[in-house]
This record gives C-alpha cells, sequence and structure tokens, in this order.
C-alpha cells in the first residue's frame, strides 16, 4: 500500500491470487482500490474506488483474447496461460475461463512519482510494471521488463560439492558459475520503490521471481518446472535444443536442480503443445534501475548481490533461514536452485544530501546499502547481517511465546520503510513477526552504515540495545504520511 504526502489517499495493491475453494479453481482478478479521505480526515469514512484490468483483450475470460496475446507476445509473463503445462490428469482442474491474461495480472507493489501524479505497480509473476494516473486513476500502459541473460556469474545447484578455500567455512559449496548464455532470467520485481534526479523519476526494483502453486486437498500443484530426464528431449525448441545444453541440464551440480518459469519461452496462440524457444529463471538475483517514463533500464547490479554474499557472509550464502531449533547457517547453499538469497525489499531516501536504496533480501536476511545518487552508477556502501547467528528459539514453532527480538533478529525482510525526520529505517520481518529499527550513519571515510536504534515507538528492547515491535503478523506493511503516522498491517 502506498498514502500521498498530505494523507488524503492510500491505496492498495489487490493480488487476486488463486486458489481452490471447495475443490474448485478460483482465480479473481486482481486491482487497485483507493481510498480518499476528506482532507486527510482518516477518522471518517473515504470514498472508494477500483482500478481493474478487465480492458485487456474484451472477455475477460477469453484465454486468447488479441490484446492479451499481443501483451505475452510484447514480453508480459502469463504463468495460468493456455499455453502453460497443468499436471497430468488434472487438466480438468484449471477451467480456460480461470486462466485468461486479465485473471491472471497480479499488482504486488506500488510506489508514486515525485509528484504524485503517477503510480507504478509492479506485476511480479507477470514480469511487468503497470502505471496508472492518480488524477483520474486511469491505467496508462503496462510495461514488460525484459529478460537478462545469464552471461554473469550464477551458483544453480546446491550439489556442486565445491568447497570456497578463501571462506574458510567448512562444508560451504559455493561455486559461481561462468556462464548460461543460453538460459535467460525475468527480472519478476516483489518490491519497488521511486525516486527522482532532477525532473526524471526513477524506479528500483527487488528482482526475487516467483512461480504459483496450489493445493487442491492433499495434492499440491507447484508452476516450477525442472527441465530434466526425458521430458526435457519432448520440451526444447529446435533453436536452443543443443548438446551443451542438454548436457548441463541433465547435471546436477549444473542446471539439472534449477527451477525455471513453466510459461516463458512457450507460445499462449498455440493449439497444440509448443516447445521452448527459451528457458527463464524466476528472478534475477539481482536489484536494478528503471528510467519511469518507458521502463527502460538503466543498472542492474548483475551478480552482485550473491559475491557480496561470499565476501561478507559466505556462512549464509543462498541459505533459506533458520528454522525452529535450526540455525541460519544450517540451510547454506539450499536456496541456489531457487531463487539464491531473493532480492525481496526495497526503498530509496535521501541522508546528507546523498539517494541511498536500501536494499534487502529475503532468504538470507541480509541488508545492503548502496549510494544512488548517479543512477546508472551506484556505489556500494555496507552490508548488513539481521537474522542471529543462533538456532530459532523452538518457541517460535507454535507461536505462543515471544522471545526478545535480539534473539531472532529480522527473519525475512518483507518490507523497508525509510524516515527522512530521523534517519531511521524500518524493516518489517515476515516470519519473525518483528519490525526493527536502524539508525543510518556515516562513517569517517564517508561509508554509509546502518546500526541498531532502540529510541522509536513502542518497543520490546533488551540489554544488548536491539530492539522491535513484536506482532503475531505473517506480513507487515509500512507507510507515513504528514500526520506522522506509522500503519502496519
Amino acid at each position: 500500500m502506498v498514502i500521498t504526502a498530505d494523507c488524503s489517499v492510500l491505496m492498495t495493491a489487490n493480488a487476486g491470487e488463486a486458489a481452490f475453494e471447495s475443490q474448485v479453481f478460483v482465480n479473481p482478478e486482481g486491482s487497485i482500490s483507493v481510498f480518499k479521505f476528506h482532507k486527510g480526515d482518516l477518522s471518517k469514512a473515504p470514498t472508494t474506488h477500483t482500478v481493474t484490468f478487465e480492458t485487456i483483450g474484451g472477455d475477460k475470460d477469453d484465454a486468447r483474447a488479441p490484446l492479451a496475446l499481443e501483451l505475452h507476445k510484447a514480453g508480459v509473463n502469463w504463468q495460468m496461460g493456455p499455453h502453460t503445462p497443468i499436471p497430468s490428469g488434472k487438466e480438468s482442474s484449471y477451467p480456460m475461463s480461470m486462466r485468461s491474461l486479465t485473471r491472471n495480472l497480479q499488482p504486488k507493489h506500488m510506489t508514486l512519482s515525485a509528484d504524485e501524479t503517477m503510480l507504478y505497480v509492479s506485476m511480479q509473476l507477470n514480469n511487468a510494471v503497470a502505471t496508472i494516473d492518480t488524477r483520474d486513476m486511469t491505467l496508462i500502459s503496462i510495461k514488460p521488463l525484459g529478460t537478462k541473460y545469464w552471461s554473469q556469474p550464477i551458483d544453480t545447484s546446491d550439489r556442486d560439492g565445491v568447497l570456497n578455500a578463501e571462506s574458510g567455512v567448512k562444508g560451504a559449496a559455493i561455486k559461481m558459475m561462468d556462464t548460461y548464455g543460453e538460459m535467460q532470467g525475468l527480472y519478476m520485481p516483489d518490491s519497488i520503490a521511486s525516486f527522482a534526479v532532477g525532473s526524471t523519476d526513477y524506479i528500483v526494483s527487488a528482482n526475487e521471481g516467483d512461480h504459483v502453486s496450489y493445493t487442491q486437498g492433499n495434492n499440491a500443484h507447484t508452476f516450477e518446472c525442472k527441465m530434466t530426464g526425458a521430458q526435457m528431449a519432448d520440451k526444447l525448441d529446435a533453436s536452443i535444443d543443443t548438446k551443451p545444453l542438454r548436457a548441463m541440464l541433465t547435471d546436477e551440480s549444473q542446471l539439472a536442480r534449477l527451477g525455471f518459469d513453466c510459461a516463458c519461452g512457450l507460445d499462449p496462440a498455440s493449439d497444440t503443445a509448443s516447445k521452448y524457444t527459451k528457458l527463464c529463471t524466476m528472478g534475477t538475483r539481482s536489484w536494478s534501475i528503471w528510467r519511469a517514463s518507458d521502463m527502460r533500464r538503466v543498472f542492474d547490479s548483475g551478480s552482485m548481490v550473491e559475491e557480496l554474499h561470499i565476501k561478507f557472509a559466505p556462512e549464509i550464502f543462498n541459505a533459506n533461514g533458520a528454522t525452529p531449533g535450526k540455525k541460519q547457517t544450517d540451510s547454506m547453499d539450499s536456496r541456489s536452485i531457487h531463487k539464491g538469497p531473493e532480492v525481496e525489499a526495497v526503498t530509496v531516501g535521501t541522508y546528507m544530501g546523498r539517494t541511498l536504496a536500501f536494499v534487502a533480501c529475503e532468504r538470507t536476511s541480509t541488508l545492503m546499502i548502496y549510494d544512488v545518487s548517479s543512477p546508472a552508477n551506484p556505489v556500494f556502501q555496507s552490508m548488513h547481517k539481521m537474522e542471529s547467528s543462533s538456532a530459532m528459539p523452538a518457541t517460535l514453532q507454535n507461536g505462543d511465546v515471544r522471545p526478545f527480538a535480539a534473539d531472532v533478529g529480522i527473519i525475512d525482510p518483507e518490507t523497508l520503510h525509510w524516515d527522512a525526520e530521523t534517519s531511521q529505517l524500518f524493516v518489517a520481518g515476515a516470519v519473525s513477526g518483528t519490525v526493527a529499527v536502524y539508525k543510518v550513519s556515516a562513517a569517517v571515510d564517508g561509508i554509509i552504515e546502518a546500526v541498531w536504534a532502540s529510541e522509536t515507538m513502542d518497543m520490546v528492547t533488551d540489554q544488548s540495545g536491539a530492539s522491535a515491535l513484536t506482532t503475531t503478523s505473517s506480513m507487515v506493511l509500512l507507510a507515513t504520511c504528514a500526520m506522522g503516522m506509522l500503519f502496519a498491517i
């Protein structure tokens, strides 16, 4: 959700996620809700308005509507389209009327332009950003973000068996491959944030990636595809079906265990099962900066996120986070076959005349700070581990007792919020159920760092100075406006 600076308009992104209800597959349409408060008075009921995407291709239940196909051809991803492989024997569970592009467009996160006339909406599963004019709440465009070729280092396996000699971490299996030029990555941003340089608006995206999965009774259907074994020969188009690629797709130390998007590279207009003309990972293990006017990418962090973890935190490289009774380091390298550290959250703030981007990874619970005053040439500042290095208290397993925040730190940073007046960063941990506060400061050499703060809100504070607002929520969203309110859901 976002709220205007004067507190008069609150907007929420409604993903409309699909699910089975009484064994019937239901896929509601995504939308944007607009709540307008008279003169910013939040004590009175607002007027409401809903922005939908039902204009995409006439009949919203037509899975092959012309405009929908046109958008897909332009690059808008369609994970549950008519071309998506359905688990054998389950085809009837997913009726075509529930698989139109309109029903597959899922707003995820939003950010406002500097003058608040434009609302930018990340459509994560669709690898696109929608632009809405806030003056009349009309949909201006849905722009695909394209793909990037994996010509950069990436760790794609949890079974590469390589020990990192430099780190000295016993049992570490870190192996950054040189190149996978045959493979592409869908940016699929989760969180987005905006900032302006002069009169130009920019969007920062956390390119986490995602896929859909559903549970029908006792059966789970996950639309993350593995291109392995006998299936491979039937699925690859001749244009990419090469001996080297086949060898990598059957090698567990390379691509055999890596998850791919089931729909990317297939033709939704085909009445017969098409073959993959490209293989796409979900997410790019990076963060990017885009020019908001045309969504042209001006920067991508490449392999920097994984490489920073190798340098500063190899013991939690591509870890899955702590679980009750276990430490974060116990799952090191386990997420290499999925989306790596999962770049989840981002926000932007100004400090000492410098524009800073704060980037957080979901699985490793790490925070990175960059100076983005020059959007095309960000400068790395510092990296911080936010999760406790000790085992997660077993009391979290049943939720009956909440330990001090210092016992767990932040697990799964879902949302970041910058408070310019106090130079503090609020970090919401979805799994830990905590909201931590970091005070940002500049070291002697000018490097921007973040340290725990303990003087804000109604906190639970322990003797170490760590502080957090404990909650029972599985997700926390943060927003402020001129009235100084912090919204937490």
